[in-house]
């Protein structure tokens, strides 16, 4: 018996989906072969005109501080680091609550990545704020979160 995933063709955004799987492992042992194709999954992340746009930005934000971390902390956060805050800090919103949460896990990852005081200097205003008070993005390393701290 065949499933349904058999009887149709592959989505455009699939091929995207893995190809980011791809550049995130390529990371891993090839730093420098991957980085000229973070333009590229940066531009995937700003895509949001077609139905699963958003599953594709979750599988982004769950690479990207691993991709991030085989480019190097220098490297990211110098070069690639801001292609990535619109569309990551816009997910928080997005009304999709896997991508949602995926984002907030990676702007977590992100800043304690490359730094707290970094990371919040290459923030907007509405990004910081949303830095304070959004429930998607974790308390810093180290840090209890608010929880902990009214117990």
């Amino acid at each position: 018996m065949l499933h349904c995933n058999a009887c149709r063709a592959k989505e455009p955004w699939e091929g995207s989906d893995g190809a980011i799987h791809m550049v995130k492992e390529l990371a891993a042992v090839a730093p420098a072969a991957a980085a000229e194709f973070i333009p590229q999954v940066a531009d995937l992340a700003r895509l949001a005109s077609f139905q699963h746009a958003y599953n594709m930005h979750e599988s982004i934000w769950r690479g990207l501080p691993g991709l991030a971390a085989s480019l190097g902390v220098k490297a990211f956060k110098g070069q690639y680091l801001e292609l990535f805050l619109p569309p990551l800090f816009a997910d928080l919103r997005c009304g999709h609550q896997l991508a949602e949460a995926e984002a907030g896990k990676c702007i977590s990852a992100l800043r304690d990545l490359v730094g707290p005081r970094i990371f919040a200097g290459r923030l907007d205003e509405q990004q910081r704020a949303a830095m304070e008070s959004d429930p998607n993005i974790l308390p810093p390393k180290g840090q209890p979160g608010l929880d902990a701290v009214m117990h």
